[in-house]
């Protein structure tokens, strides 16, 4: 047993509400068994009857200048047979239908609750079956990929960020001096240097560590441990830009080592 109103157009267009008692209002109003939230819908729009001697519905206009069976307008109190596929429409935009089973006659509501429980527990079991599927990896062919586009995208950026993190350390570090990037360059002279690690703030507390093993590699036995330590300083701190002195360090680490450039 089982009748419905189906929304054929205007909002929520396709839904339907299953009718469980013998008197159902339909309107705007929270109060009625079936409330359509539309300003072009009544309060209490219409009164859907089902007459059991019958076995079938009627409705009861309850609203003026609303109401449309079938194309006439009908005025309040008006009462009209209501089958299967005849339209009865509210406003300009809102159309209904009734849908019946071969028993009409209202769902009672324990029904009605089973029916849903019932249709929830499918729901749940479907959606289970689906994760089971997509993480079940098949034996063979082609597997299609479900992930979401915008993790994708999320992932892509990530990596992109990564790269370039890689490329600028890279950079800093003299890697891509055969490609025409530091080396295209001219070193700084020392006093170039000098004044580079001078004119870093005072309040940094590498400044001086800076300048001391800048002036220890004058000593010819000290000078590829202090500039080693002083390279690894700059590449350490990324505080403070030192391009002039990590290029001349760099350049005075393949002297000391015999690099050819």
């Amino acid at each position: 047993m089982s009748a419905r109103i189906r929304i054929t157009r205007g909002i929520n267009a396709g839904t339907t509400h299953e009718i469980h008692v013998n008197f159902l209002r339909v309107g705007s109003d929270l109060s009625c068994d079936f409330c359509i939230p539309s300003a072009e819908v009544p309060p209490v729009a219409i009164l859907v009857e089902y007459i059991e001697s019958s076995r079938s519905y009627s409705v009861h206009c309850r609203s003026e200048d609303a109401c449309y069976f079938n194309g006439r307008l009908m005025n309040p109190g008006d009462k009209r047979d209501w089958t299967a596929g005849q339209e009865l429409a509210i406003g300009r935009t809102l159309g209904l239908e009734l849908e019946l089973d071969a028993d009409p006659s209202p769902t009672p509501p324990d029904t009605r609750r089973e029916r849903q429980q019932q249709f929830i527990d499918h729901q749940i079991q479907d959606a289970a079956l689906a994760e089971d599927a997509s993480l079940a990896l098949p034996t063979g062919g082609t597997v299609e990929s479900s992930t979401d586009p915008s993790v994708l995208i999320k992932i892509g950026v990530i990596v992109l960020c990564i790269v370039v993190s890689i490329l600028a350390i890279a950079y800093r570090a003299g890697a891509f001096d055969s490609f025409g990037g530091p080396k295209d360059e001219p070193i700084p002279t020392t006093e170039q240097v000098r004044a580079e690690l001078e004119g870093i703030d005072a309040a940094n507390p590498y400044r001086n560590d800076y300048l001391r093993l800048f002036e220890q590699a004058k000593n010819p036995v000290r000078a590829r441990e202090s500039y080693t330590n002083l390279r690894v300083m700059i590449l350490k701190n990324e505080e403070v830009e030192l391009d002039k002195t990590l290029r001349y360090v760099n350049d005075r680490l393949k002297n000391l080592s015999g690099v050819d450039e």
